[in-house]
């Protein structure tokens, strides 16, 4: 996606005197110009439904971090937990299902998640050992 970006940037600066130093249409500048468009409309096609998939992901793991705090917080309030640890359970909850849910959107949005995968196992691991 970025080298796409980048060669259209290239694409525009390099076709950008042509079109400044032509006052009438020739049919070459014409042609590039159309092909400029198509590319942008096919990028356009192509990304925003990974744009928008990426953008339901966060909304949706917003939603269920929301309702599994408050559920996790009437839970631990009915059984008296103290409010320290209750605050310190129910913030722990949302940041690991929106941590979650940003993986997720990462690959919706074209980015690979292979290695933040590997990375948190790593983590684990070690921590499994320190403890």
């Amino acid at each position: 996606m970025i080298r796409s970006l980048i060669a259209f940037v290239l694409t525009v600066i390099a076709a950008a005197p042509a079109f400044a130093a032509e006052a009438t249409t020739s049919p070459a500048t014409v042609s590039t110009f159309k092909k400029i468009i198509d590319w942008i409309l096919e990028a356009i096609v192509k990304y925003s439904f990974q744009a928008l998939g990426g953008m339901v992901v966060l909304m949706a793991g917003w939603f269920v971090a929301k309702f599994a705090a408050e559920f996790v917080r009437k839970f631990l309030d009915k059984h008296k937990i103290d409010v320290t640890v209750a605050k310190f359970m129910v913030g722990t909850l949302k940041l690991v299902i929106m941590g979650f849910a940003v993986l997720i959107a990462l690959g919706k949005f074209g980015i690979e998640i292979a290695p933040f995968i590997a990375g948190l196992s790593v983590i684990g691991f070690g921590t499994s050992f320190a403890l």
